[in-house]
């Protein structure tokens, strides 16, 4: 209290407690996905990419070649999917998602 400018009834002064120390497990023992990475393309538009991707590792580099998963996802998807439902397209593609909040 007396940190704070108040008066104490003790006459040791009132300390914060430390912090505890971080977890030695936290940091050091995370490792990347090394096959399979998922990725959320939030606001992704009409147009989305492909739902599953490869990639190569980079040039030099050792590790299997990792596969993305892509969900895609728009808060304008029902209209999109009416739009291109009305022409009579269809993306190579596919087509962004959307989900209400009360669906959650």
């Amino acid at each position: 209290r007396e940190a704070f400018g108040g008066s104490s009834s003790s006459s040791a002064p009132v300390r914060a407690a430390a912090a505890p120390a971080p977890s030695s497990a936290s940091a050091a023992t995370f490792s990347p996905p090394r096959r399979l990475v998922r990725v959320l393309n939030a606001c992704s538009g009409m147009f989305v990419p492909a739902r599953e991707q490869y990639c190569d590792p980079p040039a030099g580099a050792p590790g299997p070649r990792m596969q993305l998963e892509v969900t895609s996802v728009d808060r304008s998807a029902r209209a999109y999917i009416a739009a291109l439902w009305r022409h009579g397209w269809s993306p190579r593609t596919g087509l962004p998602q959307q989900c209400d909040v009360e669906e959650l």
